[in-house]
């Protein structure tokens, strides 16, 4: 049986997942779908449709339980297309959810450990991160190539806990992952939070069995207090 809400009094640790958690998972799309395949299919003088099919399968191929599905290094050798140039021009399309910075606060207000938690290598981290100017609210960044094993593996877990040394018990993760969600519960994660929206251009994505939010404003102390007064008086 999936929580029902969050006692901010039993955390001490809050563990964030960056694209499609804190920030809108658009951007990726945009550049997945289209700027990479018009990047590719220029370079090779092929169709976009070609492009696209070809790309489309390679991703399928590499998979997010691939380590390397977030190296920037990896995908530069394999495609040749400037891959880093064309990650820097993605920054305009950048954008946090709505509420994110706002929730930041709390925690920082709060005193809960805060660490970024994703995927992504360094240099997409260093990119999304000064550009939505999250960092100032983090407390250490960690990326999957820290520790050898993607978050869809318990390893991961293990290692990261080894590291900065959290209890479970007393943990929130926020993650847009249904798979890594599910992993991060069996682990022992009491408290883990998943985001319904990923993209602002697709529709929520709800999965039974998880807490799912819209946005974070829904986890602030005030907004659940203000919404149980609302019930209460109808």
């Amino acid at each position: 049986m999936a929580m029902k809400s969050i006692d901010w009094g039993k955390i001490d640790t809050v563990l964030l997942d960056m694209d499609g958690t804190l920030i809108d998972q658009h951007h990726e799309d945009i550049f997945w779908e289209d700027m990479l395949p018009k990047a590719y299919a220029k370079k090779n003088k092929i169709t976009l449709e070609e492009a696209r099919k070809f790309l489309f399968r390679l991703y399928k191929s590499k998979g997010p339980k691939n380590l390397e599905w977030g190296s920037s290094r990896m995908w530069e050798k394999e495609l040749n297309v400037g891959f880093h140039a064309l990650r820097r021009k993605m920054k305009p399309y950048i954008k946090l959810h709505p509420h994110t910075l706002k929730f930041l606060r709390f925690l920082n207000d709060s005193g809960k450990e805060v660490y970024l938690v994703t995927a992504a290598d360094r240099v997409d981290v260093d990119i999304e991160v000064a550009h939505t100017k999250i960092g100032r609210y983090i407390g250490e960044i960690f990326t999957t190539f820290d520790f050898g094993a993607t978050k869809h593996y318990a390893v991961f877990w293990k290692r990261l806990q080894k590291k900065i040394r959290f209890n479970p018990k007393r943990t929130m993760l926020a993650e847009d992952n249904e798979n890594i969600a599910r992993v991060a519960t069996k682990f022992g994660i009491k408290y883990v939070v998943f985001k319904s929206i990923a993209s602002s251009k697709k529709p929520p994505h709800a999965p039974e069995g998880l807490f799912c939010v819209r946005h974070f404003d829904e986890l602030l102390p005030a907004n659940r207090d203000t919404k149980l007064k609302s019930r209460r008086a109808k």
